[in-house]
């Protein structure tokens, strides 16, 4: 059963964290547990403090994400990192450049919330609007109130949501009848066997998507709450890779 992590946070070759952060502290190493626990591909992004780089920052950091996962064919794919309050032009210009040059088909987006201040409020839906005319699906650790939002402005998006379970109950509710929604199932955050039946229970198995959450937990222990779900194989694998591989395809239509 092929199992693919929808949101690892990636290292580059020569990074080296402090063993008291996490375990995996590199990327070699990252690499081996994905394989320890069955993970056969990952999703790689890049956590960037938005706010503090300029457009030429964040497209230097997008063409390196690529050239470290073109070092793994078949293995890593990698993400956009997308600024959704950059200006108009700037936000238009760095999305076009990595679905169109760098052919990335995901974009991880922060701030993921809808901005209170009126001017970046509307540069956020600019951003959003992008993503959605390069078929680029959105991931977005945000509350259920922007996550309905995204849903009712852009039904012909596709979004994956992430945020724990912080106000889990309301999101899911919101989620329900929204089908261009789907919840990332994040092994540092719902790593609960429990709440994994409980949310394909309100949303079915093809709304889920599998996050290991490597860093901050073990591949290992992730696989095994999908595995200890209760859930029925087919469901399985629709959560641990079939979920994610058919939002891919949509990315290609």
């Amino acid at each position: 059963m092929e199992i693919i992590d929808a949101q690892m946070e990636i290292l580059f070759p020569e990074e080296s964290l402090s063993s008291e952060v996490t375990p995996w502290a590199t990327l070699a190493a990252r690499l081996e547990v994905l394989s320890e626990a069955g993970i056969g591909r990952a999703v790689c992004f890049r956590t960037t403090d938005g706010r503090a780089m300029d457009a030429e920052a964040l497209r230097a950091i997008n063409r390196r994400v690529v050239k470290t996962c073109d070092g793994f064919p078949g293995r890593l794919i990698p993400a956009a990192a997308v600024h959704s309050v950059l200006t108009g032009p700037e936000a238009r210009a760095l999305i076009c450049f990595c679905s169109g040059e760098l052919g990335l088909r995901v974009a991880g987006v922060a701030p993921a919330d809808e901005p209170e201040d009126e001017a970046e409020k509307h540069l956020y839906w600019d951003a959003i609007e992008q993503l959605t005319d390069h078929r680029m699906i959105s991931v977005l650790h945000c509350g259920a109130d922007t996550a309905e939002k995204l849903a009712d402005r852009y039904p012909e998006g596709r979004f994956i949501i992430g945020g724990g379970l912080a106000g889990l109950e309301r999101k899911l509710e919101v989620m329900a009848s929204r089908p261009n929604l789907h919840l990332l199932i994040s092994g540092y955050r719902i790593a609960s066997s429990g709440l994994i039946r409980d949310a394909a229970g309100s949303l079915g198995a093809s709304r889920l998507v599998f996050g290991c959450g490597l860093g901050r937990v073990d591949p290992v222990v992730a696989v095994a709450c999908v595995r200890r779900s209760c859930l029925e194989e087919d469901e399985q694998r629709l959560v641990l890779a079939g979920t994610l591989e058919q939002l891919l395809l949509w990315t290609e239509q």
